[in-house]
């Protein structure tokens, strides 16, 4: 037993992680048959986003959602403020900074989310959110954008400035 609380111990230190292997070592009987089950709580915190690029107010639009503690969109909610429709709703965004190669993440440090397409063809729309590569500041305002390629780019594509904040 003291071989196997040595080597646990050795791991730990040589990988930076002794405050979650305290519970492995501290006994020698447990650390011989199981691994610590050390999990931080995880938080969602929600996410409310409201377009700042001027533009006719029929195409203003407002965003919510979820986020986790890393800093991961769970959920996202894409509405027009005039209207109150919803555009697209997910809850379950996918990552994708190769999007227009990777310009959202090196220009403005964001990471790009593709929140899903609606329509077809001609009448379909992409909508993607960005947001800060870092984690979210609870309760200060940050910047985001929020952009939708119709039919792949082929018809265009709107792109506007969201001042956001989570909670």
């Amino acid at each position: 037993m003291k071989l196997v609380t040595r080597a646990l111990t050795a791991l730990c230190a040589a990988f930076a992680v002794a405050p979650f292997c305290a519970v492995a070592t501290a006994g020698a009987a447990s650390a011989a048959t199981s691994a610590p089950a050390v999990i931080a709580a995880a938080t969602t915190r929600s996410l409310a986003c409201t377009q700042t690029t001027p533009t006719r107010n029929i195409y203003r639009r407002s965003v919510s959602g979820t986020v986790d503690g890393p800093n991961n969109l769970l959920s996202a909610t894409v509405i027009r403020v005039a209207t109150g429709k919803t555009d697209i709703s997910s809850n379950s965004p996918t990552l994708n900074n190769a999007f227009l190669n990777g310009y959202f993440l090196t220009t403005y440090a964001e990471n790009t989310w593709l929140i899903g397409t609606v329509g077809t063809g001609v009448s379909s729309a992409t909508y993607y959110l960005m947001l800060p590569d870092t984690t979210l500041p609870t309760g200060t305002a940050f910047n985001a954008h929020i952009y939708i390629n119709f039919d792949n780019g082929l018809y265009g594509h709107n792109q506007f400035v969201m001042s956001c904040s989570a909670s």
